[in-house]
């Protein structure tokens, strides 16, 4: 009698009562807090680097071109459209490592800050780029203005990659890259929705 006591007993009870609370503290331990953004971080990332990348075209454009002088030291069109290319195969190859770089850190954790080795994937072959073409301008031509050219290929196609970049991963991603005024710090943020219901 007493052992069938005891069985009727138990089977008013749950056979695991702490299954309930073991999954529930997993999933509590396992939920990520939200990503909290500066409201400093309020411009495009994207439209920022497409008016810079204007900037460059214009303005250095035209220091670059108002110091070119073809009189005194002329140069073939095979020559400069050699140079012309070399300089923008350069900024694109160099700019599309260091982007996508960044961009592969921004799809993880949501914001990336331009690091050391940023600065090395931009640095590096710029300055080799830099030191290899104003050597062979010199030397080969005697004249440094094929060189200028190159650097300002150079300058426009990295620019332009990188807003080509940040433009496709932001349509890619439906989402908005955004950044401070002054900031080297970026964040990835859904876009507002278009149809606002009243």
């Amino acid at each position: 009698m007493k052992k069938s006591l005891e069985n009727r007993i138990r089977g008013w009870f749950p056979q695991e009562p702490y299954a309930i609370s073991t999954r529930l503290k997993v999933n509590h331990e396992n939920k990520q807090p939200p990503l909290i953004i500066p409201l400093e971080y309020k411009v495009s990332a994207t439209k920022f680097l497409g008016g810079f990348a204007v900037f460059w075209i214009v303005f250095y454009g035209y220091i670059f071109f108002s110091a070119f002088n073809l009189i005194n030291h002329p140069v073939s069109a095979f020559q400069m459209v050699a140079w012309i290319i070399a300089g923008l195969a350069i900024g694109v190859i160099s700019d599309t490592v260091f982007t996508k770089n960044q961009l592969n850190r921004l799809s993880k954790d949501y914001q990336f800050t331009t690091n050391g080795k940023d600065w090395g994937l931009l640095i590096v072959p710029m300055v080799l780029f830099f030191i290899f073409s104003g050597f062979v301008s010199w030397f080969l031509y005697s004249s440094l203005q094929l060189w200028v050219i190159s650097v300002y290929s150079w300058a426009v196609s990295s620019q332009l990659t990188r807003v080509l970049l940040f433009a496709a991963f932001e349509r890619k991603e439906n989402m908005r890259i955004m950044q401070s005024w002054w900031g080297t710090r970026i964040f990835l943020v859904s876009k507002a929705p278009s149809n606002i219901p009243p």
